[in-house]
Formats: structure tokens, C-alpha cells, sequence
């Protein structure tokens, strides 16, 4: 019998979960807060603190999956990188894993520690394998919030890349102006400039809507409480014309069967549904976009309230996909 833990860090918060991999169905062992000080080895104290609670005496194997903000070199469950976790970078969770779990569980143990995007695209694609029979078909996932997240599963395996950064689509730039170079720059978190997510995120928007209004809103969702459609219609539109180039990307390079878009910004879907069909007709030229198409190829998937069930569900079924 074998006892299957997900487990999704973000860059505030953490959940861990049981795992159910018949029903898919998830048990919250634990969800608490963090701050960007975060460390390793405390992640790692609370996951063995969290099987001690279980009865591990009828379990021959376990299988553990973290699925992290960053960039991870998956095969060797190295994290690179995590941007908004200080201390979560050049991290061996190898290392610093197996030494304290082989004190309390004596059978066999797997890990797989992954990156939250491909974690959720994997969770995606279990959810809705049987749904949108999906074997055998590629799919790419954008996860819009903070910023955009991305993955894609091709020939059915995740697709990690030479470095363990493929389809970071949010990332990709949109354009370099040719006149007034510096003054039409804009920095992206990640250090370059100009990357699509500093103007198709939630947090792009919010920040362009402040910086024009003169406004301190924490997000699309305050703006919409407290604002007239008439003074950020404008700014789901320019999102729905940068998310449209995106996927004008994707279906040209992968032409993927399905592309599922979730994350908060879906909240908003009817702000911005129709602006994003029309840009698409207007850009997309060697693929005919029509109302089936976009209804049926692009799959908009509304936000859990309490825990992201995709990319708790694809850290615990990363073993099937890398």
C-alpha cells in the first residue's frame, strides 16, 4: 500500500495534502502561512511532523511531491531558483530530505520536487484526462495571477527543457521599441524588460491602473469594487490583446490541443472573453479561429477558494510524467 503526499509552496503560503491517486480526491494536512524568509529545512520539519500523525505501519512505499515558485532541476530534485522565497536557491532537497526521513520510515521512499507550473499542468491534464480524453493529445497551461505561469505536456511527458526553464512563456518578451529605447522599457521581476507578464498579469494591471489613477489598490479585485467599468475597461482590453499574442505563440510553436488558462484573472473572464476571441481572429492567420474553436480549445478554469488543487494533484503524479 503506498501513501501519496502533494504539496504546493508558494510564495505566501503552503499546503499539504493526502492524496487520494483513485479518486484524486485531496485531505488538507496542513496550510499555513509564510513569509520570504522561508526556509528549507523548515518545509522539510513539517512534512516529517505531518507523517508522524499518520500511521505509517501500513504503508510499503511513500511518494512525495513539491511542487515549487522557481526553477527546479526535477531529475536531481535540485531547486535553482525560487524567486520570492529568499532562502529556497541552490537548495538539495535530496539531501537535506533523506537524512531526516530515514529516521522514522524505514520502506521506500521517492520524491519529486518540480516546479508549481508544470505541477499544475500535470494536475490539469489527470483532472481532465478522462473529460477531454486527452491521451496522446498536447496541452499547454497558462496559470495567470502575480505573474503568468506556464507548462505544457507533449507526447504525454512534462516538458522541462535543457535547463529546467521550458515554457516560461511569461517571460517571452513582446517588443523592444526601436525609437526612444530607454524610455519605453518596462523592467519584468525577473531583471529583463518587456516580458508579456508585465502587461497580461493581475498584477500588471493593478499596477497600471494605480500608476495612471494615482490609486493603491492590492489588486484587479479591489479595483472592480470600488471603480466605474468606464475607467479600467481599457485595461482588460490592452490584457486581452498581450494574452492573445501569447497564444498566437503557442498555437504557432505547438499547436497544442487544448490550452487551459487558469489562475484569478479568470474571476474577470467576462471582462475581457470577447476583446480576447476578436484579437485572436485578428491575429491568428494560418489556424481558423471560429467560436467552436475558442470555446472548445480554450479551456478557462475558475480558481479555488482555499488550496490549488492542480498543482497539488500534479506533484503527487509527477512520477508518472517525467
Amino acid at each position: 500500500m503506498e501513501l501519496n503526499i502533494g504539496i504546493d509552496v508558494g510564495g505566501s503560503h503552503i499546503d499539504i495534502c493526502k492524496v487520494n491517486i483513485n479518486n484524486y480526491k485531496l485531505e488538507i494536512l496542513d496550510s499555513f502561512d509564510i513569509t520570504y524568509y522561508y526556509k528549507p529545512i523548515d518545509l522539510i520539519n513539517k512534512i516529517i511532523d505531518n507523517l508522524f500523525k499518520l500511521d505509517l505501519a501500513g504503508y510499503e512505499k511513500i511518494n512525495i511531491g513539491i511542487a515549487l515558485p522557481g526553477i527546479v532541476n526535477t531529475k536531481k530534485n535540485y531547486c535553482i531558483k525560487c524567486p520570492n522565497l529568499k532562502y529556497f536557491k541552490e537548495i538539495d532537497f535530496n539531501k537535506i530530505f533523506f537524512k531526516k526521513i530515514n529516521k522514522i520510515f524505514k520502506g521506500n521512499i521517492d520524491l519529486y520536487v518540480l516546479n508549481d507550473a508544470n505541477a499544475g499542468t500535470i494536475g490539469i491534464y489527470k483532472k481532465f484526462f478522462n473529460k477531454f480524453n486527452l491521451y496522446n493529445k498536447d496541452i499547454v497551461y497558462l496559470v495567470i495571477g502575480t505573474g503568468i505561469g506556464s507548462g505544457a505536456i507533449i507526447n504525454n511527458k512534462i516538458v522541462l527543457g535543457a535547463d529546467y526553464s521550458a515554457f516560461e512563456l511569461g517571460h517571452t518578451k513582446v517588443y523592444y521599441p526601436k525609437t526612444n529605447y530607454k524610455n519605453n522599457l518596462t523592467k519584468c521581476g525577473c531583471g529583463s524588460f518587456n516580458c508579456i507578464e508585465t502587461f497580461a498579469s493581475a498584477k500588471s494591471l493593478t499596477d497600471l491602473f494605480n500608476n495612471k489613477y494615482h490609486k493603491n489598490y492590492k489588486g484587479l479585485k479591489e479595483i472592480i469594487q470600488n471603480e466605474k467599468y468606464s475607467k479600467y475597461k481599457i485595461l482588460f482590453n490592452d490584457f486581452a490583446f498581450y494574452l492573445a499574442l501569447l497564444i498566437n505563440n503557442i498555437i504557432l510553436t505547438v499547436n497544442p490541443y487544448y490550452i487551459f488558462i487558469g489562475g484569478k484573472i479568470v474571476l474577470s473572464l467576462n471582462y475581457f472573453k470577447e476583446k480576447l476571441f476578436y484579437f485572436l481572429k485578428q491575429n491568428v492567420k494560418m489556424i481558423k479561429i471560429n467560436k467552436e474553436y475558442f470555446n472548445k480549445r480554450i479551456v478557462f478554469l475558475k480558481p479555488f477558494n482555499n488550496i490549488n488543487e492542480y498543482n497539488i494533484l500534479g506533484s503527487a503524479f509527477a512520477k508518472d510524467f517525467i
